[in-house]
């Protein structure tokens, strides 16, 4: 089972295991892979400070804004962004309907080990961004 298998068929199967529109499944699928992508760019970013720490300033606030408000304006952009990127490659319907097809031709205990294959590298980066935040 391929990662985007796991996402996209995993979601699918969740939702409509509780009776509800499978198709709402690419949309969380989406919203996953925007905020892993976003995930990546943070680690890039942490890693590049951490190594080259002149870099920082080239990413400074500005002085009108403060770091929380900083924060959410770089979210906001950051994910309007990275989700319509997504939303028009892997996203696409076609390659939904792909993933779930593929998905549900497995086995039931194959099919329960989908969000532990997603959430395992997820976790990793989370922990490797909060080292390098905090060491």
């Amino acid at each position: 089972m391929t990662y985007m298998e796991a996402l996209y068929g995993g979601q699918y199967w969740e939702i409509s295991e509780n009776k509800k529109d499978g198709n709402l499944g690419r949309k969380n699928g989406n919203i996953f892979l925007t905020i892993w992508a976003m995930m990546c760019l943070v680690f890039i970013y942490m890693l590049l400070i951490r190594v080259y720490p002149p870099s920082a300033r080239f990413f400074s606030t500005p002085g009108a804004l403060s770091g929380r408000s900083a924060g959410k304006l770089i979210a906001l952009v950051l994910f309007g962004t990275t989700y319509p990127v997504i939303l028009y490659t892997v996203g696409t319907v076609r390659n939904f309907n792909t993933y779930v097809h593929n998905f549900l031709q497995y086995p039931d205990d194959v099919k329960k080990k989908a969000n532990k294959k997603i959430l395992l590298p997820f976790f990793i980066l989370l922990a490797a961004i909060f080292l390098l935040a905090f060491i």
